[in-house]
């Protein structure tokens, strides 16, 4: 179905957006890091899961970079975080956002319809 770019720091974490996306026909790329998940963003995915309290580079700065590429504009981000509100992660670009812990339907409803097409 789509290319999925999920950037955690958090093994079990990662395991679990692997499994539940994986699960919905969707090939999953997993960075364990902010830095790491700007290097695969080259790899074009149709959409990026990544968590906003991160070491190294975190969510935040990693949504405004990954904005500041051309390609990128327009590729759909879904914020996740236990510890903030999406107001932030909305300000740096996100376009959903995701309280930790989720219920597996949950994260699967966001996916679906920030992949929807959209009427043109």
């Amino acid at each position: 179905m789509a290319k999925i770019l999920v950037i955690d720091d958090d093994p079990m974490m990662l395991e679990l957006y692997r499994e539940v996306l994986t699960r919905e026909g969707h090939e999953v790329v997993i960075a364990e890091n902010g830095t790491q998940g700007l290097a695969r963003s080259e790899a074009k995915p149709d959409l990026v899961v990544v968590d906003l309290m991160m070491p190294n580079l975190n969510g935040y700065e990693f949504i405004k970079q990954l904005r500041a590429k051309e390609d990128h504009l327009r590729t759909p981000v879904i914020a996740a975080s236990s510890l903030s509100t999406g107001e932030w992660a909305r300000r740096a670009g996100a376009d959903r956002f995701l309280a930790k812990p989720f219920q597996s339907h949950d994260l699967v409803a966001l996916v679906r319809e920030l992949l929807e097409p959209k009427p043109t």
